[in-house]
Parts: C-alpha cells; sequence; structure tokens
C-alpha cells in the first residue's frame, strides 16, 4: 500500500484524490481483511445488527505521510459486507432529493435468508425506482 501512496501522490495532478478499497479474501476462511483509503466504510449486516467499519484513512493523493491500517472482519453464514460508491447513495430522485444511507440501510435489514447476488439486484432496484427518469450521472 506504501507503493501505492507513494506514487499517486508523486505522479498526479495537484488537489487530484482517489479512494480505494483493497480487500483480501481467501476462500478457506471467514475472516476478511481489508485497507480502505478513503472509501465509504462497508456496511456489515449479522443478524439483525447493522455496523458501520470505521473510515481510517484519507484518500490517496490527499496526504504525503498517509498511514493506513488493515482491519479484519470475521463474517459467518447470512452475514453480509456491503461495499458500495458515492453513486448509490448521491442518486437524486426528480425532487433533486439524495438516496441517502438511511435509506441503504433500512434495504439491509431482515435480509439474512437473501443471496448477496439477490440483495444487490434488490438494492440496484429499489435505487432506480427512486431516481425515476432522471438518468445515473456521467464522469
Amino acid at each position: 500500500m506504501s507503493e501505492i501512496k507513494f506514487y499517486f501522490y508523486r505522479d498526479s495532478p495537484s488537489k487530484i484524490f482517489a479512494s480505494l478499497i483493497y480487500l483480501e479474501i481467501k476462500s478457506d476462511s471467514n475472516e476478511i481483511k481489508l485497507i480502505d483509503a478513503g472509501h465509504y466504510p462497508p456496511i456489515i449486516t449479522k443478524n439483525n445488527n447493522i455496523d458501520r467499519l470505521i473510515k481510517c484513512a484519507p484518500a490517496l493523493g490527499l496526504m504525503k505521510e498517509a498511514a493506513f491500517t488493515e482491519q479484519v472482519v470475521t463474517l459467518s453464514r447470512n452475514d453480509f459486507m456491503l461495499i458500495y460508491s458515492d453513486g448509490l447513495t448521491e442518486a437524486k430522485n426528480e425532487s433533486g432529493e439524495f438516496f441517502g444511507e438511511t435509506k441503504l440501510i433500512e434495504l439491509l435489514k431482515n435480509r439474512q435468508l437473501m443471496t448477496s447476488q439477490q440483495l444487490g439486484e434488490m438494492i440496484l432496484s429499489v435505487v432506480d425506482s427512486f431516481m425515476g427518469r432522471i438518468p445515473a450521472m456521467m464522469i
């Protein structure tokens, strides 16, 4: 991570930054190791509890000497880790209202029996319906 940080800071134009989340997932373990560099912290659902990991570091390119801390999350069967971008929570409807994190968290409640694919499809469908005829922002 220190090499990525160094090269991004050195080679990027000033005032340019990027969020990044790096995950290490092993098929023979229920632990996920991650480093979050200014990205929206993942949301974890366990039973009916919803927690948000803490944001540990700034985005790449903001600080030359930024420190990045590895976090470890242990998931059990039917637990979820949701990693999302600002495009999800900042989706706007025809009234200019943002979808927001509160609506996203409401979608995650009582969804233990869904597969990851079903949950992802449901979230995208609800956000799409929320937006109505407003096109997604293109960058």
